[in-house]
């Protein structure tokens, strides 16, 4: 699988990449809404997942969501959200509203290999 990997720390996202190259996943890392909206614009089928950290820098993870959503339907139900905070006040109402599952930090191979191999 080729998965787009978004979150703003360096070494979380290079970690999150190395992990799933080792499944035998493909993975380009993004750092920021930007980037992630540059990866996905105009070629969305490029990837069958994205991993989505809800705490980015700076920028709204809900609205990239929705830009998402807006923009390729299909990889909106296919987006896993990643918290430290899986229970956080902000974090339950929007993972409830669009029924997004949820890699809470920290986790292990087996965590995000169930995440990412999970049926749509």
């Amino acid at each position: 699988m080729k998965i787009l990997v978004v979150d703003d720390v360096q070494t979380v996202g290079g970690i999150i990449t190395r992990m799933l190259a080792e499944l035998g996943h493909e993975c380009e890392h993004v750092v920021d809404e930007a980037g992630a909206r540059a990866a996905i614009n105009g070629a969305p089928e490029r990837f069958d997942r994205v991993i989505l950290d809800l705490d980015l820098d700076g920028s709204d993870s809900s609205g990239l969501f929705e830009w998402i959503r807006a923009q390729a339907p299909g990889l909106a139900r296919r987006v896993i959200v990643c918290t430290g905070e899986p229970a956080a006040a902000g974090t339950v109402p929007f993972v409830r509203e669009h029924r997004l599952p949820v890699l809470a930090k920290p986790f292990g191979f087996e965590d995000i290999g169930a995440a990412i191999d999970d049926p749509e």
